[in-house]
């Protein structure tokens, strides 16, 4: 619906920068393999 984006960037303005989506999966994916090590190596002890 390409109207409403036009109302909305006339309320409000368009937005003034996008988010790599790829680079968040990414940082997400490494902390997630983090946590599996630290989670394993806790219950070694």
């Amino acid at each position: 619906m390409p109207f409403y984006k036009n109302i909305m960037d006339r309320l409000y303005g368009k937005s003034k920068s996008k988010t790599n989506v790829n680079l968040i999966e990414k940082r997400l994916a490494e902390l997630d393999e983090k946590l599996l090590v630290w989670v394993e190596e806790d219950n070694k002890s």
